[in-house]
């Protein structure tokens, strides 16, 4: 085991190095990747690279796609990205190795696959020819906007959970039986449904705030270099928040549906 804490150290660091985590998403890179080893050993290691790989090489290959104006944060995952995407796992595989009972390993899948199916979509979603709607106002709006699907975004989701749930089954084999094809479709469904949440909760409940020189719609707390004002939702729902509880919801939804 402590061959891989090193290996989870060396990991963060060099993605500190590379600018695609600031310090504090390196230390809890390390946490999160140190809990998860704890408990899921390389397997689980190897499972929450799949996600961290593949999010944030879609997320370099696709910078030019974003609408920056509108997204609180860029490319570089502070400490809470890290907790929001994959805190719930961390937790998870960690009360897998305490109690050693196997549906904490289903709701470690399901975390993931919800963190990288929501992932995905937002990343895979910008190429769409169309602007995405929102399933607020049923209108057409900004790439980056949050409640906003695509037939893009959506079948990136369940792309990206499939990521995640079909080398899962084999990693954790006899934990979960390879052999049985219904439990793959569990947790892509589990994915799809975190996605589904994040969708809900972004439309719903988080924080819009408007530019008082532009009057653009935003996340971020200051554009045009003057405080925005908030104008929808709950200050304190963060995308950060929503993400949290895409990833809750599809560990929940592998334990639910199965």
């Amino acid at each position: 085991m402590l061959g891989l804490i090193v290996v989870v150290f060396l990991l963060s660091f060099t993605a500190f190095l590379l600018k695609k985590l600031s310090m504090s998403g390196s230390f809890m890179a390390f946490i999160v990747g140190t809990m998860i080893v704890y408990g899921l050993q390389l397997e689980g290691l190897v499972v929450l690279g799949i996600f961290f790989v593949s999010s944030t090489a879609l997320g370099a290959f696709f910078q030019k796609e974003k609408q920056n104006d509108i997204v609180e944060k860029g490319d570089r995952r502070d400490g809470l990205q890290v907790i929001a995407n994959g805190g719930v796992a961390a937790v998870c595989a960690s009360m897998f190795g305490v109690t050693n009972e196997p549906l904490w390993v289903m709701a470690f899948v399901g975390a993931l696959a919800a963190a990288n199916a929501d992932t995905w979509a937002s990343e895979i979603g910008t190429l769409s020819r169309k602007k995405p709607i929102s399933i607020l106002s049923f209108q057409r709006v900004e790439r980056g906007t949050s409640g906003a699907v695509s037939f893009l975004g959506t079948g990136a989701s369940v792309c990206g959970s499939a990521a995640i749930a079909i080398p899962a089954v084999f990693l954790f084999d006899p934990i979960i039986s390879p052999s049985s094809y219904s439990i793959v479709i569990i947790f892509i469904l589990a994915g799809w449904f975190g996605s589904i949440i994040d969708t809900l909760i972004g439309a719903f409940m988080q924080n819009v705030n408007e530019c008082s020189v532009c009057q653009r719609k935003t996340e971020k707390r200051y554009h045009c270099q003057q405080r925005t004002i908030p104008t929808f939702g709950f200050r304190w729902i963060t995308n950060d928040t929503v993400n949290f509880g895409c990833t809750m919801a599809g560990a929940v939804g592998a334990v639910v549906f199965i």
